[in-house]
């Protein structure tokens, strides 16, 4: 039986052997204030705000992934994705397998010259098998700038972006 405190979850280790499934660790990143990014030349990370550290604590650990991000742009197309740096090596872990474009993504969202600020949302399972620290990151793409947290015409109309990560026993 597993009890929910604070600051610890017990059994710290997740469910009993065998049982996989259990959490074992939960980490959360949050961007309450706006910025502006200019993210045509190739996929940007979002904000260092929205950076997820997580230290898995075995290798077969699974890490549950969730981005809610909230964004406005003036026209076209904007791309997500998600990065994982473990060391000194950078992957985009949750991407479309096509082509490689960087039109390809987890989520996409097109406008055409309407002001409205939209919310993405996107999880994945990752299998780092590490026990080193690991760094989650959105990035995006598009060809005009986006606004995070606000709409782009406007200083009113204000939002908030967030990642929560959580370790799962395999």
């Amino acid at each position: 039986m597993s009890q929910l405190k604070v600051n610890s979850i017990i059994p710290v280790a997740g469910v009993a052997s065998g049982q996989g499934g259990g959490v074992i660790q939960t980490c959360t990143a949050f961007k309450n204030d706006s910025a502006s990014i200019n993210a045509s030349g190739g996929h940007t990370e979002i904000s260092s705000d929205l950076r997820l550290f997580i230290t898995p604590k075995s290798t077969s650990s699974k890490i549950l992934v969730t981005a809610t991000i909230t964004f406005s742009q003036s026209a076209d197309i904007v791309a997500f994705r998600m990065s994982r740096l473990i060391g000194s090596t950078t992957t985009d872990v949750f991407n479309h397998s096509g082509t490689n474009d960087n039109l390809d993504g987890c989520a996409q969202h097109w406008t055409n010259n309407t002001a409205r600020m939209v919310t993405v949302s996107f999880s994945f399972i990752d299998s780092p098998n590490t026990t080193s620290e690991v760094r989650y990151t959105p990035t995006v793409y598009s060809v005009t700038s986006v606004q995070i947290n606000r709409i782009y015409n406007s200083d009113n109309y204000l939002g908030s972006s967030s990642m929560i990560g959580q370790e799962i026993s395999a």
